[in-house]
């Protein structure tokens, strides 16, 4: 509401006089208050979180957050300038994720030696489900496979046949 103060002046002296001289002039006093700011306010208007992005651990949710006016109606950001605009993301908490880890190992290579005891080599790593590597400490509740083993372990034929001559 506006208010104004609202006298009765005399027109020849501009001096301050009673009411009454003005209605005897068949003068009709103004009002002193008028309403205001009647358009209806800008405000904000949220929707609900959604579900949390993590299914275990620490995620997020988001929300929509949008200025509506007074029938709420969208209308532009701007009109809620100087209002406090509300989160539209916050973290959210699932239970702890429980981390499977397991030793993942590779093909043997082919062996280093065609006769007379080779090795073959492979990779034996441990990972989660993602394929994310970790120390081997981490996988301790498994034996760690071996990574290196003996292969074409019959005696060459040349080895043997010196072998017997030699004696």
């Amino acid at each position: 509401v506006q208010t104004r103060s609202v006298y009765c002046i005399n027109e020849r002296t501009s001096a301050m006089v009673d009411e009454s001289h003005c209605t005897a002039q068949g003068l009709r006093k103004p009002a002193s208050q008028k309403a205001c700011n009647e358009h209806p306010c800008a405000e904000y208007s949220v929707g609900p979180f959604g579900d949390c992005s993590a299914t275990c651990g620490e995620g997020q949710q988001t929300r929509e957050v949008f200025c509506v006016g007074g029938r709420g109606e969208h209308i532009p950001e701007h009109h809620c300038r100087g209002l406090t605009r509300p989160h539209d993301v916050r973290s959210c908490q699932r239970s702890a994720c429980h981390q499977v880890l397991r030793y993942y190992i590779n093909d043997f290579s082919l062996c280093s030696r065609s006769c007379g005891t080779g090795t073959r080599e492979r990779r034996v790593v441990c990972m989660d489900l993602d394929h994310n590597q970790y120390p081997d400490e981490r996988c301790s509740a498994f034996s760690r496979p071996h990574a290196v083993e003996n292969c074409n372990t019959q005696p060459c034929p040349g080895a043997q046949s010196e072998f017997l001559h030699g004696y």
